[in-house]
């Protein structure tokens, strides 16, 4: 309970002040999933129907919420303005916590490694760690000059990319990540990290990041959406009409009532939530899908 009190103290601070980034979403109130991918392809879109290619960047940050410096993020947190009690409580908080390894011999019985004190990291599964992760990153946007949106670890940079100097922006602030991250403990995932290239026009660049050039996909899954280098979200569309048509075909054989009542609920509960997963960004306008 103490936590949902230190949590609402922190986010109206954050708030008020607008200390948050508005590319910031997830874990905010009404900023989620659709409103990151509204922002994120409202602009590509925009560039190319004004005739720009574009090139996206899907960055993933490596383990991020697990090295999360303790002694920086409160710094970060003083630096806001935030009141120093709830500093403190965040700090014993994230203080005297330790894990250990658990393992099962052939009989089943558990063998325990020694505990290890942990000294970075926000703890998952709690209410406080995903903002705590939130508020270590947010700053990241005042650093391009290109627009970068944020979903927990995972990130992406959009930018034109017409011309060289287009090109040498994203990369510039391809740059500008890794040096940050650097400074505040962070690495990227390179194997994660992939460019989708978009507009017939494309000269299909090559970007490089921690001194790794990126691979570059026709399609990459985009928080649950798989988003294409046309814009089409076929893939998509076959993709989420196969899951819910699994999850019809296990509720038919497993399910003895048929009465439509049952039913609808099944299906509200188990299906429609499958068919719904990025439909503001590529519900079907095409027939065939």
């Amino acid at each position: 309970m103490l936590e949902r009190f230190v949590i609402k103290a922190l986010i109206e601070h954050l708030e008020v002040n607008n200390i948050l980034s508005t590319s910031r979403h997830g874990f905010r109130s009404g900023r989620s999933v659709d409103t990151n991918l509204i922002q994120t392809y409202e602009l590509v879109t925009t560039l190319l129907d004004e005739g720009f290619p574009v090139d996206m960047i899907l960055l993933d940050l490596s383990k991020a919420f697990d090295k999360v410096c303790h002694e920086f993020l409160i710094i970060k947190l003083r630096a806001a303005g935030v009141n120093e009690g709830v500093v403190q409580w965040i700090m014993g908080f994230l203080s005297e916590r330790s894990q250990s390894v658990r393992v099962f011999d052939l009989q089943g019985t558990p063998h325990f490694s020694s505990p290890t004190t942990v000294l970075s990291g926000v703890p998952q599964g709690t209410i406080l760690g995903p903002t705590l992760f939130n508020f270590y990153i947010n700053e990241l946007p005042t650093l391009l000059s290109n627009l970068i949106t944020l979903y927990a670890d995972d990130s992406k940079l959009v930018g034109k990319a017409a011309t060289p100097s287009d090109q040498q922006s994203i990369q510039t602030d391809l740059d500008s990540l890794v040096r940050w991250a650097n400074m505040w403990l962070l690495t990227f995932n390179v194997d994660k990290c992939h460019v989708i290239h978009f507009g017939k026009n494309n000269k299909h660049h090559k970007y490089f990041l921690q001194d790794n050039f990126l691979s570059a996909v026709s399609n990459e899954r985009d928080l649950g959406v798989i988003v294409d280098h046309q814009l089409k979200f076929s893939s998509h569309a076959k993709s989420v009409s196969s899951s819910a048509n699994k999850t019809l075909g296990i509720i038919k054989r497993t399910i003895s009532s048929q009465h439509p009542r049952v039913l609808m609920k099944l299906y509200k509960a188990l299906v429609r939530p499958r068919l719904e997963v990025g439909m503001s960004l590529a519900a079907p306008f095409l027939k065939k899908r």
